[in-house]
């Protein structure tokens, strides 16, 4: 569970056998003017190739000058291209500043609009160690952040809550993506949803960060308690004759980031479960690490979406290294996602099913087009009899309740909420009569409710 844990053998070229790969010797052993004329030349396959081949072996200069080529294609496949920004987020500042030189309202436009929500994701990953021009570049994305609908927008919100880890760096990251997506023509009922949904993405930041401090690179600092000491396997796939393992190299064919398993000590001091935010920081480290190698020990967020003895699968946020097999990693618990998890879906729901979510959602959110326009009675007094009794407190309660459309009261026990709920449910029943039934026969009824409400209170209250 602590001390040292045993360093890895990092994917490199120093042993590599070339015979058979002359493309790929010239692109990434050749000098700088003879390894771009190779890149130049190769097909679009050939590229994805190159790519694929310099990102497993940490070649990460010249999967640049390969990643910057197939941009700057004609008829670039932006398909692959989302993909490498996916599997490895630091290209994204390559290919925003290729798409920044088009000089458009919309960065972007078709086809990369198809991508939209994969390259914001890829820019916001890039936060715990850029933050600054991350920052810039959601400005520039402003009327790209303006195009994502309401569920995309909490996603993303979301997203970043959970995987910028530094809390400042992680409020400014929130902040500004609140105000490119804030514009004076927002309805009311969007903004609510912004306002609610940036709310509740901070308070999990605030959870991780209390659970888990991180530095401004978004590295753990000391903690408490030590971390759970883990390996990562990859994930189980089902099948006809049971379960098997799936195969390393298929984890990196997707945009989408892995599930792994991570194998638990029995008798380790760990509270994850299901639900639980972890981040996952590399324990082990490579026999010849170098200043500059790219996705050296970086951290990992992710959610335990199973958990049995010795054993949690975690759906990753971030693609692990090519040797996250090898390596030991400590295990963090960041606290349970499950209550922002159920508010924020609650929003989605509120924003786009609206009157079929909750009968009252134009007074929650504030929306006023097509409102009808609800009966107004005077405000009680406070020497009314119904308020004898009581004290200010639940005196103000009953005027909040008997006067608003909706009100929110809340009182620990002792404070009679349920015999105040009986003096409002009079208090209404007594002005319904009074606006919809004949004066004369007016105290009849009256008189009923009081005895029905009098006798509830005794046997709530005997």
């Amino acid at each position: 569970m602590g001390g040292l844990a045993a360093p890895y053998e990092r994917n490199d070229l120093k042993n590599f056998d070339w015979t058979g790969h002359d493309q790929l010797r010239t692109i990434f052993t050749a000098k700088r003017d003879e390894a771009l004329r190779s890149i130049r030349s190769a097909s679009d396959d050939e590229l994805h190739a190159a790519m694929e081949f310099g990102l497993q072996h940490h070649e990460q200069e010249r999967a640049f000058w390969i990643f910057d080529a197939m941009c700057c294609r004609p008829d670039p496949q932006t398909d692959r291209i989302a993909l490498w920004c996916a599997q490895y987020p630091q290209l994204v500042f390559s290919l925003l500043h290729h798409l920044l030189l088009s000089d458009t309202g919309h960065l972007l436009e078709v086809p990369w609009s198809w991508h939209r929500e994969d390259i914001i994701r890829a820019l916001l990953l890039c936060a715990n160690r850029s933050a600054i021009a991350v920052l810039v570049g959601l400005e520039k994305l402003k009327q790209d952040l303006l195009e994502l609908d309401s569920d995309g927008f909490c996603d993303i919100l979301w997203f970043a809550s959970l995987t910028v880890r530094h809390r400042q760096t992680a409020q400014e990251v929130l902040l500004t993506l609140f105000e490119q997506r804030t514009t004076a023509e927002t309805p009311p009922r969007l903004t609510y949803l912004h306002e609610q949904a940036l709310s509740i993405a901070f308070d999990r930041i605030e959870e991780a960060f209390e659970e888990v401090p991180c530095n401004e690179t978004g590295w753990p600092t000391k903690q408490r308690e030590a971390p759970a000491r883990v390996s990562l396997l990859p994930p189980l796939q089902q099948t006809e004759n049971g379960p098997i393992v799936v195969p390393v190299d298929s984890i990196f064919q997707s945009k989408k980031a892995p599930t792994v398993r991570a194998q638990v000590r029995v008798d380790a001091t760990s509270g994850v479960r299901i639900h639980s935010h972890v981040r996952l920081a590399p324990a082990s480290k490579p026999e010849r690490e170098t200043a500059n190698a790219w996705l050296q020990r970086e951290v990992l967020d992710g959610i335990v979406k199973q958990a049995r003895k010795g054993e949690v699968e975690i759906q990753l946020y971030q693609h692990p290294p090519p040797e996250f097999g090898k390596m030991e990693w400590n295990m963090y618990d960041a606290g349970s996602i499950a209550t922002g998890e159920a508010m924020m879906n609650a929003l989605r729901r509120l924003s786009k099913d609206q009157s079929e979510a909750c009968s009252f959602w134009r007074i929650i959110v504030g929306e006023t087009s097509g409102e009808v326009v609800p009966e107004t009675y005077e405000r009680i007094k406070e020497d009314d009899p119904a308020m004898e009794g009581l004290n200010p407190s639940q005196k103000a309660a009953t005027v909040s309740a008997t006067s608003s459309q909706i009100s929110l009261i809340w009182g620990p026990p002792g404070t009679l909420p349920t015999h105040l709920f009986d003096i409002w449910l009079l208090i209404a029943f007594e002005r319904h009569w009074q606006n919809h039934s004949c004066r004369r026969h007016t105290q009849v009824p009256l008189q009923s409710t009081r005895r029905r409400v009098t006798h509830l209170d005794d046997c709530i209250y005997p």
